[in-house]
């Protein structure tokens, strides 16, 4: 750390999203805070800032008064409170319910809370499509107990993919994936079955036909003195494939995109950070999967690289600095890749990639959700645990204790 401005800035978690929100601040920041209760996040071991553990983020209260402390505690005695960010969506819905409570002792850019809502929880934000005219698949919100006859009767054909309203602890905690494709009302029926007693409802939406490849996205800025920012890009692997997060993405000029996204989060007035991710056809037109509202994605980071720096810019116009937050606001290249490594070692184990594609990435300019020449001791964490995990199942095998 050692940027040269002096207003400090929070970040709520570390997970590979938050710690990508880190990187693009250390260089220019001062002094950059995250907190984290998660002791298995390799980012833990970060040098880029400073480490706060609490007992568990996800605990409202608790974070509360973290920030609180932190924020007296950060207190450079002439009125400049830090700026604040958060990562996950549970934790967008959190600071917009505590909006008044936080900007006592933060800056906060973030969206209204009703339009939050609207946008991250799925049943609202495909009522709100219906409405706007949004070119989604066809779907339907089903409880989960009437799930298979549901599918039927809303007229959905197989494959069909399922996926939470939103994406909670619960949900993360339990190991199940981001969303699942199933074929048939067999495999329906087992998804019902893993999520039973975490969620009460699930989104039912007809699959894409596409490879992933076809998974474009625009990652979308709105804030005091500028013009909205945006950087669009496109999904080159997933894991899981077809249905999963990023594992590598690249830049790509998408105007048709870039224009709906901002049609779409310009009527709607967005404050902050916001995305879209859609599926495109051959012949150019594209259907929503989905939008994020109040945080950047995992795969942010890959603006970044570009030299378009969208938490620098944030962190700049919220402390008014417009002129400055500017110069970060443009591309200087387009010809570097983002990869996240846990994704592409699961699609290596998975026999879910070749050593063509593989050599072919590793030409590349590129860079990393976790592997930094600046910041090493992240990816060795997670190389430890991994070797950890290794080691521990040999030695169960052998008929250790």
């Amino acid at each position: 750390m050692g940027g040269m401005y002096e207003t400090p800035a929070v970040v709520v978690g570390l997970n590979p999203t938050a710690l990508g929100v880190v990187r693009s601040l250390a260089p220019h920041c001062a002094r950059v805070v995250a907190l984290e209760s998660d002791a298995g996040q390799p980012a833990l071991h970060t040098r880029l800032c400073q480490v706060r553990r609490l007992d568990d983020l996800a605990d409202p209260d608790l974070l509360l008064n973290g920030l609180r402390a932190l924020a007296g505690e950060l207190d450079l005695g002439h009125g400049d409170p830090p700026v604040l960010f958060v990562t996950t969506d549970e934790h967008v819905m959190w600071a917009v319910e505590r909006r008044d409570e936080l900007t006592r002792h933060f800056r906060l850019l973030m969206p209204e809370r009703g339009v939050c809502a609207d946008l991250m929880l799925k049943d609202r934000f495909l009522a709100m499509a219906s409405r706007q005219g949004w070119p989604v698949p066809k779907s339907a919100f089903i409880p989960l107990h009437d799930l298979i006859r549901s599918i039927e009767t809303a007229g959905l054909r197989y494959p069909v993919i399922l996926k939470p309203a939103m994406k909670t602890w619960a949900w993360e905690r339990s190991r199940l994936a981001k969303a699942f494709i199933v074929n048939d009302p067999d495999e329906a029926g087992a998804v019902v079955a893993r999520a039973a007693g975490i969620v009460t409802d699930l989104l039912a939406q007809e699959y894409l036909d596409g490879d992933d490849g076809q998974v474009y996205f625009c990652l979308y800025l709105a804030a005091p003195g500028l013009a909205p920012v945006t950087f669009c890009g496109r999904k080159l692997l997933q894991w899981p494939p077809h249905r999963g997060s990023t594992a590598v993405c690249e830049p790509v000029r998408a105007p048709a995109l870039d224009a709906f996204t901002r049609d779409m989060f310009g009527g709607l007035r967005i404050d902050g950070f916001a995305s879209l991710e859609v599926k495109c056809a051959p012949d150019g037109s594209f259907r929503v999967i989905e939008p994020t509202i109040g945080r950047v994605d995992l795969q942010s980071s890959i603006a970044t690289l570009t030299g378009m720096n969208m938490p620098l810019v944030a962190y700049l116009a919220t402390l008014g600095r417009s002129e400055e937050a500017r110069v970060f606001a443009q591309p200087v290249r387009h010809d570097v890749a983002w990869m996240h490594e846990p994704a592409l070692w699961n699609l290596w184990r998975a026999h879910a990639i070749d050593r063509a594609t593989l050599l072919a990435l590793a030409r590349r300019e590129k860079g990393f959700a976790l592997a930094s020449w600046t910041d090493p001791f992240v990816l060795g964490a997670l190389a430890g645990q991994k070797l950890g995990a290794v080691a521990k199942r040999a030695w169960a095998m052998v008929g250790g204790d």
